[in-house]
């Protein structure tokens, strides 16, 4: 039984959950909605105990390229990487079996990588070389329609506004009060139009890596797109030379594989934990994966060739953990270049890799 849209008929539940009861072995039952406020009405049947929740997130690296390179019967795909490095047992022998297969169309995936660092990884635009248009539409549709359904907004030009001082700050600590100044609100309506776009799976929240779990909420997290193409087009589709002149393309990079870590991660059972470090502007760390016991931190940069700099945030946030001996297994650098392995924990790799 597969029900669409469940979130227009919440007193459907019940009758489902009857259903569900009466004859489980027998019975699969598919329960879908775009909106996780509509979906989990307070006033429906939750199927407590019943239910296994999965997200359907855009797109991965991998499962883009294959896409839009279905003509090709060539074209391999190199699936797992991610999930292989949230074990915590990613070894020497991993990375030398996923470079030696990223060699098949190599070209093609680096090329690919690069262009969708802006652009959107949905079905329609992710195969095609323009895709404004589909952007563009998407963001009238999830404004004008999507929003104004929802009771809790009742200002869809201060939403609009709210949605672009987010991207306007992406990947750095969103501080509320500031923000909600810039643009005529209180920092409780940012903070609830910011939750909306999460609870609308557009946007991921970063909370801050500390040793005391009450640090985490003290500090700004940090906000990043789920989607490089919906950023690049509420940023008004910046022309790609503008970005790389003004050093924002380091931030369609660093989303990318953020959100790319983060789909991966919702397939999960042990729902790892995605936070940032920073103990100074230049002692930080972009991604912190926290999962089975293990602390694997990402940096990601847009360079191609290796810098010995890229190595010193790592450093640091291991020496600042020393003493509460948390477990890092290796580190991980994305960047635009080619892998290498810098020394028996971190291993430097492309983030055409994960394509």
């Amino acid at each position: 039984l597969v029900v669409d849209e469940a979130q227009k008929a919440p007193g459907l539940f019940e009758v489902i959950k009857a259903l569900h009861d009466a004859d489980p072995r027998r019975l699969s039952i598919v329960i879908t909605g775009s909106s996780a406020l509509e979906i989990h009405d307070p006033l429906a049947e939750t199927m407590a105990g019943r239910a296994r929740i999965v997200e359907i997130h855009p797109f991965t690296l991998g499962e883009g390229f294959s896409h839009a390179a279905a003509e090709d019967p060539t074209a391999g795909e190199l699936p797992g990487l991610v999930s292989r490095l949230l074990t915590g047992h990613f070894a020497r022998s991993d990375y030398e079996s996923w470079v030696d297969r990223s060699r098949w169309h190599a070209a093609e995936r680096r090329r690919w990588t690069g262009v969708h660092l802006r652009f959107p990884l949905f079905p329609e635009p992710c195969a095609s070389e323009e895709p404004e248009s589909w952007i563009r539409d998407y963001l009238i549709t999830y404004l004008e329609k999507d929003v104004r359904s929802l009771a809790s907004v009742g200002n869809v030009t201060l939403f609009r506004s709210c949605l672009r001082q987010v991207a306007a700050h992406a990947g750095s600590p969103i501080k509320w009060e500031t923000m909600g100044h810039r643009i005529g609100t209180t920092a409780i309506t940012l903070r609830k139009y910011v939750g909306l776009m999460e609870q609308t799976f557009n946007l991921i929240r970063l909370a801050a890596f500390g040793a005391n779990p009450v640090s985490r909420v003290i500090r700004a997290p940090k906000l990043y797109f789920i989607d490089p193409g919906l950023f690049w087009g509420v940023r008004g589709f910046e022309d790609l030379r503008l970005l790389e002149a003004s050093g924002m393309l380091g931030t369609y990079m660093e989303l990318a594989a953020i959100a790319e870590i983060a789909k991966w991660c919702s397939l999960e059972p042990t729902a790892p934990e995605l936070r940032f470090w920073q103990k100074t502007a230049v002692s930080e760390v972009d991604l912190v994966v926290s999962n089975r016991g293990y602390h694997i931190p990402f940096e990601i940069k847009i360079g191609k060739k290796l810098d010995s700099r890229w190595v010193r945030g790592l450093d640091a946030f291991e020496a600042d953990n020393r003493s509460i001996r948390i477990e890092v297994p290796y580190r991980i650098i994305i960047h635009t270049g080619d892998p290498e392995q810098l020394d028996e924990r971190t291993y430097a790799l492309p983030l055409w890799m994960f394509a």
